[in-house]
């Protein structure tokens, strides 16, 4: 971590938005969070899939959009996948949105048209 933060740190000084992919899954710490320098951190799907069934993904969604908030980062769910979980985050406050329900993924030549 130590090599990274400075590349990182170059990349945010250079006006880059660098945020934090699949928060809350693989080597998430919240270390990273008060040590890195970022705009934001992504949600992982895993918890988006869930946030309507699961109680303890509702909570820990939650947690994640008021912690980004506090910190001064934006927030973006991944996975949004019906209308039902995209009016939930908007009114957590969520700040952007990524899923099926929005577009699906194009091709990399898909706006050189």
């Amino acid at each position: 971590m130590e090599n990274v933060i400075p590349i990182i740190q170059k990349l945010y000084d250079s006006g880059m938005e660098v945020e934090i992919d699949d928060y809350g899954t693989g080597f998430s710490n919240f270390k990273y969070l008060k040590d890195l320098p970022i705009h934001g951190m992504k949600i992982d799907q895993t918890f988006i899939a869930t946030c309507m069934t699961s109680v303890k993904s509702k909570a820990i969604v939650n947690s994640m959009i008021h912690l980004a908030h506090e910190l001064g980062f934006s927030i973006i769910a991944e996975g949004i996948e019906d209308e039902q979980q995209l009016q939930y985050l908007t009114a957590q406050g969520c700040d952007v949105f990524q899923g099926y329900l929005l577009g699906r993924p194009q091709p990399v030549n898909y706006y050189e048209k």
